[in-house]
């Protein structure tokens, strides 16, 4: 019995209950984000902003927060574009998504001349 409430001690001190999401985390600027955060249980969502001038945001977030209107109150902005999404580092900035699948697709092209 004393085995099994100390199993359960185990169990509920080191497995969280909720599962929390992995996002890119920095303050705006100029320069690529590749600071990863695990956000806490009250974020569901990761937020990517471009707020122009080559500065970017990105954050952890709430998915129902996830509107023009609060991100305009948060930011203090009126110009901006954004993306939120509910998986693991989600929220990278288009330019590096764009960068990786330039990647990929030369991966690809040499991949195939290696089999001919």
């Amino acid at each position: 019995m004393k085995c099994l409430l100390i199993t359960v001690a185990f169990v509920a001190l080191f497995c969280p209950s909720e599962s929390v999401i992995k996002c890119y985390d920095c303050i705006p600027g100029p320069s690529l984000c590749k600071t990863e955060k695990n956000c806490s249980s009250e974020y569901d969502s990761c937020i990517w902003v471009s707020l122009g001038e080559q500065r970017e945001s990105y954050n952890c977030w709430k998915y129902s927060q996830c509107d023009g209107k609060n991100i305009e109150k948060h930011f203090n902005t009126g110009t901006f574009t954004f993306r939120c999404c509910k998986s693991d580092l989600c929220n990278s900035s288009p330019l590096t998504m764009a960068g990786s699948m330039i990647s990929l697709s030369i991966a690809s092209f040499l991949t195939t001349l290696l089999l001919i």
